[in-house]
């Protein structure tokens, strides 16, 4: 006898998903934003921009809109560069993001990143007794 999707047995683990629990590091620290912006804000518009920018390409085009496509994709890439790398530690400047992406576990450590409470090279956040990064 099977039974039915309602009556499913669901668990998660933290891992599979992403959250950010309201007491996460990046969270308190204030840079949830740079990540916000770093990772959607910017990339997001600058793709349709890029794909704006192909379209138009033909031998009748300016070289001077052909610059100012490519400059204004580079600074957009800059800028994603720039706010991502400044995603640290307040206290130790650990670079947080750099550190992300050097991990192999892919989703997993960006959901471990997102819910962690500390740094995890000074222990910045974490109260006595506190695993740094559960």
């Amino acid at each position: 006898m099977s039974r039915g999707f309602a009556e499913a047995v669901v668990t998660r683990n933290p891992d599979d998903y992403i959250e950010v629990p309201p007491d996460a590091l990046v969270r308190t620290s204030g840079q949830l934003w740079k990540l916000i912006v770093g990772t959607i804000a910017i990339p997001l518009p600058t793709l349709f921009l890029g794909l704006g920018f192909l379209g138009r390409i033909g031998p009748d085009q300016p070289r001077s809109e052909v610059v100012g496509s490519i400059g204004i994709l580079f600074l957009a890439a800059a800028s994603v560069g720039t706010l991502l790398s400044s995603v640290r530690c307040p206290s130790c400047r650990d670079p947080w993001v750099r550190r992300l992406m050097k991990e192999p576990d892919g989703l997993r450590a960006v959901s471990r990143f997102l819910r962690m409470r500390a740094c995890p090279l000074c222990n910045h956040g974490a109260s006595a007794g506190e695993n740094p990064s559960a």
